[in-house]
């Protein structure tokens, strides 16, 4: 079950790990790790 609370989409569990925060920080963690790994 999906819900809305406090402006932020929570499902029926009290903290979903697949917050948009969650998913933003995640891809950001691997676009950087990525760079370092290209870059000289």
């Amino acid at each position: 079950m999906v819900y809305i609370s406090n402006g932020q989409v929570l499902d029926s569990r009290n903290q979903s790990p697949w917050r948009v925060s969650f998913l933003t920080d995640f891809f950001w963690g691997i676009a950087e790790f990525v760079v370092f790994l290209f870059l000289p």
